[in-house]
């Protein structure tokens, strides 16, 4: 699924959050480890992206995670991989390295699999609007269309000018990543890192 992230992403950002109608977060989901016993590439690479939120570099390690994918169970996310990821977006390695190799946030990383999975959806990538597990269109336009959807049903039912405006969200200690605040809808892809299809 880093295809989705590749492709797709960029655009989700500059049609709807940029423009403040859809907030994107991750949720990580670690589905690839468990296809593989004995590896541990999935849950290091979440692990190393909430190294790197923890020096508000979660968006570029994302990106380099994805762009740096040679494929599955081959050593895409080995620990080599990961630490060099971060030393080319010039993290502090003291901090991220024992953070990488201690699993500081493999807890984090099961906890929000754990939640993911109640979404009961047989794979990934998932997309989350609304609370409800969508299915993934062919292509950015499908996606983009049903999107659209979601925003102009909620600027349908959205409060009058003269209602008084909601607290601003405040800011999250949890790996969940997020761009630009939600103006009306809601969009989560699942997982953080693992958005891929459990099928060839």
């Amino acid at each position: 699924c880093g295809a989705v992230a590749r492709e797709w992403e960029k655009q989700l950002i500059t049609d709807f959050v940029q423009p403040g109608n859809v907030k994107f977060t991750f949720s990580d989901w670690n589905v690839n480890d468990a296809k593989q016993p004995g590896t541990t590439e999935s849950r290091d690479a979440a692990n190393g992206a909430w190294c790197a939120a923890d020096q508000g570099k979660f968006w570029q390690y994302h990106e380099w995670l994805f762009a740096n994918q040679i494929g599955e169970f081959v050593g895409s996310y080995s620990q080599d991989r990961l630490l060099e990821i971060a030393r080319q977006l010039n993290l502090d390695m003291a901090k991220f390295q024992p953070c990488l190799q201690n699993g500081t946030h493999f807890g984090d990383v099961t906890a929000s699999s754990q939640k993911a999975a109640t979404y009961n959806t047989s794979g990934t990538p998932t997309f989350i609007l609304n609370g409800n597990a969508i299915d993934l269109p062919g292509n950015y336009d499908g996606l983009k269309s049903v999107l659209q959807d979601a925003v102009t049903a909620a600027a349908a039912t959205s409060p009058s000018p003269n209602a008084p405006a909601s607290p601003a969200p405040s800011p999250s200690a949890s790996g969940s990543a997020s761009v630009a605040p939600s103006a009306s809808a809601l969009l989560v892809g699942l997982p953080l890192l693992r958005r891929r299809r459990q099928s060839a």
